[in-house]
């Protein structure tokens, strides 16, 4: 498979977004499993409402992935967070990227059998100001 199984991209200056989308029944190998981003050109400062991306419900089920860089991405925006992400039921990811994420402004949770834990789960994350997500 390469690349990522599961990816949605966009930046600050696109405005726009992304809500209740399904990524379901996939398996085999990746670079990455999930990439969630509103930071694709990272360097372009805060602009007005309309033109700042939303994403929010994203339900990821029924995966089962080899990823050999990275877990999970999910980058939300401080004045647009990535919100609503739903992870599982049926989500394993395995291989060298297995234990690897990187979370920001993102919160979600998880239902049914998940492994590993999503990013967004880490309270500890200080990048993370709506980091918060629950478990099922």
């Amino acid at each position: 498979m390469g690349g990522r199984a599961v990816r949605i991209k966009s930046c600050r200056g696109r405005g726009g977004g992304a809500r209740n989308v399904t990524y379901q029944n996939m398996e085999g190998e990746v670079d990455e499993a999930v990439s969630l981003t509103l930071k694709y050109v990272s360097d372009i400062p805060p602009t007005n409402r309309t033109a700042t991306p939303e994403l929010h419900d994203v339900h990821i089920s029924n995966l089962n992935l080899t990823a050999d860089e990275l877990y999970m991405t999910c980058e939300g925006l401080p004045e647009s967070p990535i919100t609503g992400v739903i992870v599982g039921p049926a989500v394993s990811v395995v291989g060298a990227g297995n234990a690897t994420a990187d979370c920001g402004h993102c919160s979600g949770t998880v239902s049914g059998v998940v492994s590993p834990l999503p990013c967004f789960l880490d309270d500890d994350d200080d990048d993370d100001a709506a980091g918060s997500g629950s478990q099922d």
